[in-house]
């Protein structure tokens, strides 16, 4: 690439002292050099602070931000945006990971095709980074304000911003009787933005992560396990998984190979074996 733009990743962490160490080698592990991290810490009552103050030590490209009390995703993004400094800004929730070119590549496709707003496509591991045979969301090319409330669902941890472009729109005005949790991707585009995406799998999610949505989605994961069970194929129950971004699957092969780039699965294997 001729240039390579400072970009700005930022997490939101709370209670995910489990999720830490993969979350940490998914940033370590990107190819992406120009790369700044700014963390914050909402409050976690676990070891989470700690385990981010002795990561932090080891990368000077972390900026560690320390809420002294709870203050919710909404206020903690809005935060993290408005200190980012790079040109584009990318999100990775904890219980997520990235393969390892999904910076570069999402960076060049932006530059690309002139995007203010981009997303992949995902799959979903284990805590140990195993594929789950959910198959993957593949998500359309491009999404809009209509799309994304009849249920596109991009995962966060997939989304990319140019900051140039939606700085003026953080941090977010709060109405104290708005008691929902802030969608960031559907708060942009009703600005009026469109979110183009690549079809590749990119990021992939870990659904047994506690999440308020995951109550609403359970539903969908026991048709997804019935459907699995129809293949008569013997697979470890997925019910055990809490999970909550299992809408729009279009595939509910059992055999991964069927949603997954090869080059994603090689991807994970090094992940695993990545040291930082």
């Amino acid at each position: 690439m001729a240039e390579y733009r400072k970009i700005s990743v930022v997490t939101v962490a709370y209670n995910c002292e489990r999720f830490l160490e993969t979350m940490f080698k998914s940033f370590a592990y990107q190819d992406y050099p120009n790369l700044e991290w700014i963390i914050i810490n909402d409050a976690s009552t676990d070891s989470t602070a700690a385990i981010l103050q002795s990561y932090r030590k080891k990368n000077k490209k972390i900026k560690l931000c320390l809420n002294k009390v709870h203050k919710g995703y909404d206020e903690s993004y809005s935060y993290g945006i408005s200190k980012a400094t790079g040109d584009y800004i990318a999100f990775l929730e904890p219980e997520d990971f990235w393969v390892k070119d999904k910076i570069s590549r999402q960076y060049g496709f932006m530059l690309r095709y002139g995007a203010i707003l981009s997303h992949t496509s995902y799959a979903f591991a284990d805590h140990f980074c195993n594929l789950l045979p959910m198959g993957s969301c593949m998500i359309e090319q491009k999404i809009n304000l209509v799309n994304y409330a009849k249920g596109a669902d991009i995962c966060l941890s997939t989304f990319m911003i140019m900051r140039e472009e939606i700085k003026d729109f953080f941090p977010v005005p709060k109405d104290p009787e708005d008691k929902e949790e802030l969608d960031i991707v559907m708060y942009l585009m009703r600005k009026g933005l469109v979110s183009q995406g690549l079809t590749n799998v990119l990021t992939l999610c870990r659904p047994e992560y506690e999440h308020p949505k995951r109550e609403k989605q359970v539903e969908v994961v026991r048709k997804l396990y019935n459907e699995m069970k129809k293949e008569d194929i013997n697979v470890p129950s997925i019910m055990r998984y809490q999970a909550y971004r299992a809408t729009n699957v279009t595939n509910v092969k059992l055999n991964p190979s069927f949603c997954i780039d090869r080059d994603v699965s090689i991807s994970l294997e090094e992940l695993k074996n990545f040291r930082l």
